[in-house]
């Protein structure tokens, strides 16, 4: 019900994947794109490597997609150009390695306009676009998290892990938006998809909006996302 959903992907659902892909340790060529506001789909496609479906990972229940040493999905950025938005994951790492290890990367050729949510080396995370981001000195560990990070023209960047109230990062100057030449956004890496920017671990939920939303419909949704993988809201 909340408006300017661009793209919804969660792994519980038959329709996330194609049934043959559903099944524990099997590849994923495609993480189907669920929203259901507009007819246009923002699936995620094989880009490199092989991804693969994991049963059972979140609360000891819920699938997840798995990550590993340079393995990546992409998906189409024209939607997200010049515009502020709304990102919320949910992942679970399961390792990491010196440099960046990219949870979702991408958008531009220029490094300074790209997104980038991503662990810094072990467990420090930068959020939003590359050449202004925040960074938060997370205290997670291996545990399930919650991202949520909102890049406002009016107000800046904010990022919260697991919710709540004041954002564990904000930077109000924060307010360049990255073009898009086409090129995809890859989850579980960057761009240049080398094993150096890999993401390592599980991802099960990611929801994209194309506007800043508001306090209360941030809240909304971290409270579903908190109850849905018992993670609790800080």
């Amino acid at each position: 019900a909340i408006s300017n959903l661009m793209l919804w992907y969660e792994t519980s659902l038959e329709k996330s994947f194609l049934k043959s892909e559903a099944e524990d340790g099997t590849e994923i060529n495609t993480w189907f794109d669920i929203n259901t506001q507009s007819p246009t789909k923002f699936n995620a496609t094989k880009h490199n490597g092989t991804t693969t479906y994991s049963e059972n990972v979140f609360n000891k229940v819920i699938p997840g997609v798995y990550f590993n040493s340079g393995s990546s999905l992409e998906f189409d950025s024209n939607g997200l150009s010049g515009t502020s938005f709304t990102i919320f994951i949910v992942e679970k790492k399961e390792s990491t390695h010196s440099g960046d290890n990219y949870i979702l990367g991408g958008v531009t050729d220029s490094a300074s306009n790209s997104l980038n949510i991503s662990y810094d080396s072990d467990t420090s995370i930068n959020a939003g676009i590359h050449s202004q981001t925040v960074n938060f000195a997370s205290g997670a560990g291996f545990s399930p998290i919650i991202h949520s990070v909102i890049l406002s023209k009016k107000s800046g960047l904010k990022y919260w892990e697991n919710g709540g109230v004041t954002p564990e990062a904000s930077n109000d100057a924060a307010t360049t938006l990255f073009d898009s030449d086409g090129t995809p956004v890859r989850i579980g890496n960057f761009l240049n998809n080398t094993t150096a920017n890999s993401y390592t671990g599980h991802v099960a939920e990611i929801i994209i909006f194309t506007r800043a939303l508001r306090k209360e419909e941030r809240q909304e949704i971290e409270g579903y996302l908190g109850q849905k993988y018992k993670i609790t809201i800080s």
